[in-house]
């Protein structure tokens, strides 16, 4: 009886201490999930106002505590400036995008008055006042000159992303329409390949114009180019339906710029396939993640839907399914709510960045769909997910 004691006895302390572990795993998780983006804004937020005393034109994105460098222009040293951030507690690591790596071109002294560079218009409507242009509204088919080839300085929205290209006048041209982009698809999705050359006579007014055109752009096409060329402001791409490329006309046409627009076409079966699996593709390498219990697309992760967006809305006749999955734990009927709810938010949000409503639906599966490893035990970070189907419409 003694022996049947000891061992009840240890088995009691054994579970104990196994549930001790359990709780304090528990704590660890869901604590990370709360402060990895408070770290993230903490640090970023630290090491700007470090590299501003420092007078250094940088900033920094962190992911967790290991921070990217970003610039505009050319830093003469970029060691400097990743010693200036290494020395903010809690950074892990500093790298160098290549932004501050590659230079730009000589720029004589800047006495142009311009907006400031924190402000990006959101409409702005002003013709440009030292530049002609025709008040057409299609591209004359007796002109020698594309307006994209040609373009001095233009912005390219491909997939989501945007890149900034051509030269400017000033540098405080450039940063306005740098910020426009950022602001319409996030800074991650933003490629800045523009040069500033004081020989580029192009007026304030202009780079206002087409601060407002690239916010015009993103949502209503699929693809699609602003700029500024021989002819003038231009506006081409590929719009998701008739009332879109209504709309982009209209914006073109506002700041009496010329405008040449299409309709996406229709998806083949192979289309639609294709479709899917750069979707799925895309959400495997940076999956939408949602806080324990949560059911809201968090703010950073602005930029992976406008990727995403810019894949989706590719074609017209598709039904684009998101499809959210959970792992097995708590209560099964929950779980079958939390991934339809979370289904939900991601397509909502990408209907918010352009998404057609009419080509997105939405369904959750709960715990259905478990991911396991080779031993089949469940994996359940990966189990928790949002994937995508897509099919071609009836």
């Amino acid at each position: 009886m003694t022996n049947m004691a000891n061992q009840t006895d240890r088995r009691s302390r054994r579970a104990v201490v196994r549930d001790g572990v359990l709780a304090l795993v528990t704590l660890f998780v869901v604590g990370a999930l709360v402060m990895v983006p408070r770290i993230q804004r903490n640090l970023g937020r630290e090491a700007n106002v470090q590299l501003a005393d420092a007078g250094i034109d940088a900033r920094i994105d962190f992911h967790g505590q290991d921070g990217t460098l970003r610039c505009v222009d050319q830093l003469d040293d970029p060691s400097a400036a990743q010693a200036v951030v290494a020395q903010v507690r809690g950074v892990r690591s500093v790298s160098v995008d290549v932004s501050c790596l590659v230079p730009a071109a000589t720029l004589p002294p800047d006495t142009t008055s311009v907006a400031p560079t924190t402000t990006v218009p959101a409409s702005t409507t002003v013709a440009p006042t030292t530049t002609v242009v025709p008040t057409t509204t299609v591209v004359p088919t007796t002109s020698t000159v594309d307006p994209v080839v040609d373009a001095v300085a233009s912005l390219v929205l491909v997939e989501g992303r945007i890149s900034v290209s051509g030269s400017v006048s000033s540098r405080a041209q450039r940063q306005l329409l740098l910020d426009a982009a950022r602001l319409a698809v996030g800074a991650d999705n933003v490629d800045l390949q523009m040069s500033v050359d004081g020989s580029v006579v192009i007026d304030d007014a202009t780079v206002d114009a087409l601060v407002g055109l690239v916010g015009a752009m993103v949502a209503p096409l699929v693809d699609g180019t602003v700029g500024w060329g021989p002819n003038g402001v231009f506006g081409t791409g590929t719009a998701t339906d008739a009332a879109s490329k209504a709309a982009f006309e209209q914006a073109v046409g506002d700041v009496g710029g010329i405008v040449e627009v299409q309709v996406r076409p229709v998806a083949t079966a192979a289309d639609a396939a294709s479709m899917q699996d750069t979707l799925n593709a895309m959400v495997a390498t940076e999956p939408f993640v949602f806080a324990k219990g949560g059911i809201t697309v968090a703010p950073e992760q602005f930029a992976l839907l406008h990727r995403v967006a810019g894949v989706a809305k590719t074609f017209a006749g598709v039904t684009v399914e998101v499809q959210g999955y959970t792992d097995s734990e708590g209560d099964p009927g929950r779980n079958l709510t939390l991934s339809e709810q979370r289904a939900k938010a991601v397509a909502e949000a990408l209907v918010a960045v352009g998404v057609p409503s009419a080509n997105i639906t939405s369904k959750g599966f709960g715990e259905t769909g478990l991911i396991t490893d080779d031993n089949g035990v469940e994996i359940p970070e990966t189990s928790r997910r949002v994937v995508f189907g897509v099919t071609v419409s009836n």
